[in-house]
């Protein structure tokens, strides 16, 4: 049997993990990565980090971001059996960064609330749970860096929404704003966008699309990298409403970046629900995330459609 002959020889062992992780060992022989992992140390053979090269430079950059703060990473304790890549005890901050392949249904052998599931556990233990995008790591390194830094209180640029003006901004300026200081695949359909102006400098965006009958949709919220701007949604909101009026106003929260924020609920939003998590597909290292997306227009953009995912 080739799984058991491949666990028994340790030199066949050491051989692949020169290039292979462990979950990579585990599905070829079709087991278990813990399985592997037993082997390993039946042998007495060195596992190397199996972390990315790029999951790599995310722990390296909180650690350097906070030296002097108690980091634990690949921690089990918070979540058990549960495993979280970063843990900032101080902060009650958890990140997990979620490489496309290996996070995903059909490769990565994770079901599709596996994710949601570490969010509300971690939840219901007092943590926030940030879950990195491989394609927001790659794609988008100063914005994840300057959310990060924002959540562990290193504030690079801090002024007061007083100082600012309000102003219409024109829907191009609007949506390079966004594209600059976003992550990847933010929607860039708005029909109404409002700015805070500093010295002639768009320091915070508040973007809206119409829908009908005095129904609007928050899409983004948008403030420069590294800056809080106190006072600046408020500010933007009330503007907002003394111009338009609307009759219902709807914002939706990525859960996986802001699972316990109370922004919306300071400016008098009462929270409907959670939606499920929405579908993604990825090609070529990047994944846009596709809303609303039914199977016949999945059909068309990617090569291989499993309806069962």
């Amino acid at each position: 049997d080739f799984t058991y002959k491949g666990l028994d020889d340790p030199t066949w062992l050491a051989d692949q993990h020169a290039t292979k992780s462990l979950t990579s060992i585990a599905q070829i022989l079709q087991v278990t990565q813990s399985t592997v992992t037993n082997a390993f140390n039946k042998h007495q053979l060195k596992v190397r980090n199996d972390r990315s090269e790029a999951q790599s430079q995310l722990v390296q950059f909180v650690n350097d971001l906070i030296p002097d703060v108690e980091v634990h990473t690949d921690c089990r304790r918070v979540i058990s059996p549960y495993e979280l890549d970063v843990y900032i005890p101080r902060f009650n901050l958890a990140i997990e960064y979620n490489g496309s392949i290996w996070h995903s249904e059909q490769w990565g052998s994770k079901s599709d609330t596996y994710h949601i599931t570490k969010t509300e556990r971690c939840a219901d233990v007092g943590v926030q749970l940030i879950h990195v995008g491989e394609d927001e790591w790659l794609l988008t390194p100063n914005v994840v860096k300057s959310k990060l830094k924002l959540m562990v209180g290193v504030i690079d640029i801090h002024i007061d929404a007083n100082e600012c003006t309000v102003v219409p901004v024109d829907l191009g300026l609007a949506s390079h704003f966004v594209v600059e200081n976003e992550l990847p695949n933010a929607p860039l359909h708005h029909t109404h966008s409002y700015g805070l102006l500093k010295d002639g400098i768009l320091m915070m965006a508040l973007n809206v699309c119409h829908q009908s009958d005095g129904q609007y949709q928050v899409l983004t919220m948008t403030t420069q990298l590294n800056t809080v701007v106190t006072g600046g949604t408020t500010k933007l909101f009330n503007h907002f409403i003394n111009v338009h009026g609307p009759s219902g106003l709807v914002a939706y929260t990525n859960r996986r970046w802001d699972s316990v924020s109370t922004t919306y609920a300071n400016l008098g939003f009462i929270c409907v629900g959670n939606t499920p998590p929405e579908c993604m597909y990825f090609n070529r290292r990047c994944h846009p995330y596709l809303y609303n997306i039914n199977d016949s227009k999945f059909t068309s953009l990617i090569e291989t459609f499993d309806p069962e995912l």
